[in-house]
């Protein structure tokens, strides 16, 4: 069938944008190619802006999804590898609370799993019996992802700056799987204050030796400012009475030592962050 260039361009038109300020990142998995290849474009079809991670089985999306939680997972019941039961459980245990779309052609498996997570805590979740219609698929992916998306119209503003690339990394998948937050990163010190001379966050994150700037110099210029927002700085090298004799004086500062693992960040980001409502 040949198709118009003037009639993709009116369909492209009409495809919604999940989250207008960036890509939407949905994991999809099932153990069968030509399910996932109809459920990726039924979304491409209706939705633009989105990036799209295909997984086969349960192990691999486990993978994935530690490695880089998703604004929604998409996934069947039945499947080789980790149970998607078992991942929810994990995933809850971790406090990371991303939304979850079950797709199945096993009625009462849906149903039992709808009841489990009735009856404990549980997350934005929702549930689909095959054969899908488009039309579902779109209203359950709109519910779930905006049902995150619009608690962000008033979180907290995060700025990460560090110029070790994986610990930024490390550090945003420690961020988003727990809290709802604005996060922007940067690798780059001098990008990081241009942005910082623009807005104030509502916390900082910032290295402590960078090339360019380091991060005695942000914070000196911050307390310039009398910029009072919450400053944890990041450093293997320094120390904490280094980093405290900057500006002793000042409240808003603290001091995570490099090496440091995901729970250690997040019991400093408590302190200063509430984590994402559970059964929203």
């Amino acid at each position: 069938m040949t198709h118009k260039p003037g009639n993709e361009c009116a369909v492209a038109s009409e495809r919604i944008s999940l989250r207008p300020d960036r890509l939407t990142r949905i994991v999809l998995m099932d153990d069968v190619r030509e399910v996932r290849a109809a459920l990726r474009t039924m979304i491409e079809v209706r939705f633009s802006n989105v990036e799209i991670v295909e997984c086969e089985n349960g192990d691999e999306t486990w993978k994935i999804i530690q490695e880089s939680p998703p604004d929604l997972l998409i996934s069947d019941l039945t499947h080789p590898g980790l149970r998607l039961e078992e991942m929810l459980e994990r995933l809850t245990a971790a406090q990371s609370l991303f939304p979850v779309l079950v797709v199945s052609a096993y009625g009462q498996g849906i149903v039992r799993l709808r009841e489990r997570q009735q009856s404990s805590p549980g997350r934005p979740i929702g549930f689909l019996e095959k054969p899908i219609l488009v039309e579902s698929l779109q209203a359950e992916i709109e519910r779930l992802v905006s049902t995150r998306a619009s608690r962000c119209k008033t979180c907290p503003r995060v700025l990460l700056v560090d110029d070790e690339e994986f610990l930024v990394e490390m550090m945003k998948l420690a961020i988003v799987s727990k809290y709802d937050v604005a996060l922007k990163s940067f690798t780059s010190s001098t990008a990081a204050w241009e942005e910082l001379e623009q807005t104030d966050p509502d916390l900082l994150i910032v290295g402590g030796i960078m090339p360019q700037m380091s991060g005695e110099e942000i914070v000196r210029r911050l307390m310039e400012r009398k910029s009072t927002y919450p400053i944890l700085v990041v450093s293997g090298f320094l120390s904490e009475e280094v980093v405290r004799g900057w500006f002793p004086a000042a409240s808003n500062i603290t001091f995570l030592k490099k090496p440091f693992t995901l729970d250690q960040l997040r019991a400093e980001l408590d302190k200063y962050l509430e984590p994402m409502p559970v059964g929203t």
